[in-house]
């Protein structure tokens, strides 16, 4: 969560539960457990590279439940664990000062 500098606590971790079958994609959930993590100050935005990982993790997901399993990503700065059961696991990488 934001300290009270409203920077990024990048120890922290926050987890959603994205809804497959749903009407919002896979990175509008992981851009808001980002968000949760870190403020506006701390907030680094997503390659397109990376937008393009999660789309990709997206439509293996989501067009079937027949694929298990999990996937791991870097967006905007964060390590996402993605499960196919919808949990999104979000954290900082280690290596940020």
């Amino acid at each position: 969560m934001p300290d009270e500098n409203g920077t990024c606590d990048w120890e922290s971790t926050v987890v959603v539960v994205h809804d497959w079958d749903g009407d919002d994609p896979l990175e509008r959930s992981i851009a808001e457990g980002v968000v949760d993590l870190c403020s506006n100050d701390g907030l680094t935005f997503p390659t397109a590279e990376e937008s393009e990982r999660v789309e990709t993790v997206d439509r293996l997901f989501s067009g079937t439940h027949l694929v298990s399993g999990e996937v791991v990503v870097t967006y905007a700065g964060c390590d996402v664990t993605v499960k196919s059961n919808g949990v999104v696991r979000i954290e900082g990488p280690a290596d940020v000062d």
